[in-house]
């Protein structure tokens, strides 16, 4: 059974074989890493395309990669693999299903993320939690106070 999220998340799939198979994919590339994945690209030119590239700057905004760069500057990249190729990082590539065109199509919707139901029960759980923190620490108060006074 196929639920809206979960077709929603085949957006979301990455593809681990090495070498990459034909198909489409996408990546967010940081900074940091423009340069490799620019070379990459070139040495791979002969089997591959790149069908779009989108440059985030994003002022102000601290955005930190799984690998630990902090930068506010991003490179989205959609591109075709036409003969196997050696992937080479960074991370692992999106698979890009045929509607993705371009970043907007990859956001993921919040209630993908974050299930309406477990946000709130997540909350009420911590806040009962505390609560019988308190009461076991008014509790204990009244009992040392009755057996030491």
């Amino acid at each position: 059974m196929t639920t809206n999220t979960d077709a929603s998340l085949e957006k979301f799939k990455l593809e681990r074989r090495n070498p990459l198979p034909p198909g489409r994919y996408w990546q967010d590339i940081f900074k940091p890493q423009f340069s490799a994945f620019d070379n990459w690209l070139v040495r791979n030119r002969d089997h591959l395309d790149v069908l779009t590239t989108e440059h985030f700057d994003a002022p102000g905004i601290e955005i930190t990669d799984p690998a630990g760069f902090g930068t506010t500057e991003r490179q989205w990249i959609l591109f075709r693999v036409i003969e196997p190729v050696k992937w080479e990082g960074p991370g692992l590539p999106t698979i890009a299903t045929d509607d993705i065109r371009s970043s907007g199509d990859t956001e993921r919707p919040t209630d993908d993320i974050v299930p309406p139901n477990d946000a709130g029960g997540i909350f009420k759980v911590a806040a009962l939690a505390a609560g019988a923190i308190v009461l076991a620490g008014v509790v204990l108060n009244k009992v040392l106070n009755k057996v030491v006074g």
